[in-house]
């Protein structure tokens, strides 16, 4: 599969589900990664894979210029509408990280947020978050780790996944050692800190509910693998989570991520 079926792929999927009810759980993550790159006033920011703009709004709220771009025009539509609520106005297009349309040199900062992570051709994605931030400018990435409890639940889904052939596993991202390599060709004053955010759930079936209507690679997966398999692969998912359950029910379930900052060399 080349690299524009893969995309097409995974527009579609992410269009499923019910994602904004996903990315309103780790917003703060978001208003972390702003403060993270120091973004202020009058700052242009880019916003990459923003989703429903959880990162592009924080960003907003703290005076910066922003544009916010996606992979899905159904984030956008979602994303768009959210920031008019909120009061706030600016661009949001439909962008391939790794072929954005805008200019050399034309941000200061560019942020992610659970979002370059899946690009399947890490060297290009990175090629081009230099290419835009204008020398000097300031890379901010938030990407899940291969480790931790939540990866199992993960791991549930991915193993069930078709693969696309040498497309790059996005877990990669939230290993420090691979991200410091991929960005090393484009950046320096690279660093790296690793965080934990923590899922909760009522219970082991109100997780289940939640992965099986709100995630959009769960919900495509299970489009995919019909009926019975999907049945398996949630109650899998149910079993996992269960492990985690308190004397009441209730779910904590940790998720680590890391967080990568950056700067495109001055000269």
């Amino acid at each position: 599969m080349d690299p524009d079926d893969a995309k097409a792929r995974m527009r579609a999927m992410w269009g499923l589900g019910d994602y904004s009810r996903i990315a309103e759980r780790f917003s703060s993550i978001a208003d972390e990664l702003v403060g993270a790159a120091g973004v202020g006033p009058g700052q242009r920011v880019l916003d990459v894979a923003a989703g429903t703009g959880n990162v592009a709004l924080a960003a907003a709220r703290s005076g910066a210029v922003v544009t916010a771009s996606d992979l899905t025009p159904e984030m956008i539509a979602l994303g768009r509408a959210r920031a008019r609520d909120e009061g706030h106005h600016f661009d949001w297009v439909e962008a391939d990280v790794e072929d954005l349309p805008f200019g050399s040199a034309d941000f200061d900062v560019a942020l992610s947020c659970f979002g370059v992570m899946f690009a399947p051709r890490p060297e290009v994605a990175v090629a081009e978050l230099a290419r835009v931030l204008r020398p000097g400018g300031r890379l901010a990435m938030a990407s899940w780790s291969p480790d931790g409890p939540m990866n199992r639940v993960t791991e549930a889904v991915a193993r069930r996944m078709p693969r696309t052939p040498d497309a790059a596993d996005p877990r990669d991202w939230g290993r420090e050692d691979v991200a410091r390599q991929r960005l090393a060709a484009a950046f320096t004053e690279i660093q790296c800190r690793l965080a934990v955010f923590v899922w909760r759930f009522d219970s082991a079936g109100d997780a289940r509910r939640f992965f099986e209507t709100c995630s959009p690679p769960h919900v495509a997966v299970a489009a995919a693998i019909g009926p019975q398999a999907a049945a398996e692969m949630f109650d899998e998912i149910e079993a996992i989570v269960g492990e985690r359950a308190d004397e009441a029910g209730a779910v904590a379930l940790p998720s680590d991520y890391l967080v990568v900052l950056a700067r495109r060399p001055a000269a």
